[in-house]
């Protein structure tokens, strides 16, 4: 029998078991509350099972705020608007291979350009 991989070739398991679990615990109880809804309830369990592996937790206020300010697909795709789709797919693709210095891609990327009529 296959198995099936995990997406991104690993699966991230976030729940403690154990000494660790007790003592990140104590650890929490002496922390802040926050309150979550139930959609934010949903994505925590999610990233502790592994549900969306390869991620392992949420986004940082710093990475956060370089997507935010960047915006650097954003603005490609708007200077190029009126070009066929093919170019401005070609046109990502080479973004990515600079923004990442060519290194190996750790997930699959995929690409769809749409044009409103």
């Amino acid at each position: 029998m296959n198995s099936n991989r995990p997406h991104g070739g690993r699966l991230i398991n976030r729940i403690l078991e154990g000494k660790a679990r007790e003592e990140r615990l104590q650890k929490a109880a002496q922390l802040p509350r926050v309150r979550l809804n139930a959609r934010q309830i949903a994505d925590v369990e999610m990233i502790a099972v592994g549900a969306f592996s390869p991620l392992e937790g949420f986004m940082g206020s710093r990475d956060y705020e370089s997507v935010l300010g960047e915006e650097r697909l954003a603005n490609l795709v708007a200077s190029m608007r009126d070009r066929p789709a093919a170019e401005i797919v070609e046109a990502i693709d080479a973004a990515v291979i600079e923004f990442t210095q060519g290194a190996p891609a750790a997930d699959d990327i995929t690409v769809v350009v749409a044009r409103r009529l």
